[in-house]
């Protein structure tokens, strides 16, 4: 499950603000169709909260995780990129 890169970015960009899944593609380099589909494998994990805005569907970090060890371990994961100098 986490062992693709593309939704451990997903889970990253996600733990620092809600995204739509157009913002989401462009950051992954990815199609939406694709983007979609990465999203709703973590969503059906219960990683993810989704709410939908007319046309648009927006995610975000589920802070009621049902992994608190997922939830430390992305925290720490973002930690380590704000310490990364530019």
């Amino acid at each position: 499950m986490l062992g693709n890169p593309k939704r451990l970015m997903i889970l990253r960009a996600l733990r620092e603000a809600e995204l739509c899944v157009c913002d989401l593609a462009h950051l992954l380099g990815l199609s939406v169709a694709a983007t979609s589909q990465q999203l709703r494998i973590l969503r059906g994990q219960g990683w993810l909260r989704m709410r939908s805005a007319g046309k648009m569907v927006y995610y975000r970090w589920n802070d009621e995780s049902p992994l608190p060890a997922l939830n430390a371990a992305v925290r720490g994961m973002c930690v380590e990129t704000a310490d990364e100098p530019d």
